[in-house]
């Protein structure tokens, strides 16, 4: 079992025929982890949460609940890729919001 993108790609890549549940690792298709979500192929299973598509939405929901917002950062590891994919919808939804955005 993993969570997070590296060590899901690692597993991916060394562990052979065995299983591998998979949590927490953004989304498995844009980060090549697996072919589809309806037929991922390989030996990988588990749960996604899609968070690109939730970071476009928190930060949504953070400029309706702040009207007055302004700028906002985040704080990310640039070696995940899930987590690049999050930042970089982030920061595509603070251009469209008017929200300065820092890194």
């Amino acid at each position: 079992m993993t969570f997070g993108y590296p060590p899901a790609l690692a597993a991916k890549n060394l562990a052979g025929a065995i299983p591998v549940v998979v949590t927490g690792a953004g989304d498995p298709v844009a980060t090549g982890l697996v072919d589809g979500l309806a037929r991922p192929g390989g030996n990988l299973t588990g749960v996604t949460e899609l968070s690109t598509d939730l970071s476009t939405k928190r930060l949504e929901i953070l400029k309706d609940a702040l009207p007055g917002l302004q700028q906002v950062a985040m704080l990310w590891n640039a070696d995940d890729l899930g987590m690049t994919l999050r930042y970089q919808a982030a920061e595509n939804a603070a251009r469209v919001l008017g929200v300065r955005y820092k890194l």
